[in-house]
């Protein structure tokens, strides 16, 4: 099976990315993964297998999870995965 250049995973669960890091290494040369959340907790995804970590920014009290959506977006745009696990 030929792999896909670049795969990103995003997760705010520690445990999820783990899981979501092993996957797309499998389907992809590179996983890149997005983080929201508690920066430590996206400091520790590299170790899941990611080449490269973005944090996305901390998670204020009382926000919905969409208020990630936008910078999830640019980062897409930016990087273009061949494909996205969320």
């Amino acid at each position: 099976m030929n792999k896909l250049k670049k795969v990103l995973v995003f997760s705010d669960k520690p445990a999820q990315a783990a899981e979501l890091c092993y996957g797309a290494a499998q389907l992809g040369e590179e996983v890149l993964a997005a983080v929201s959340g508690d920066r430590s907790a996206a400091e520790k995804i590299s170790k899941y297998g990611a080449g490269r970590v973005f944090w996305l920014g901390a998670e204020q009290p009382g926000a919905i999870m969409e208020a990630t959506v936008p910078l999830l977006a640019d980062l897409i745009r930016k990087e273009q995965p061949e494909r996205a696990m969320l």
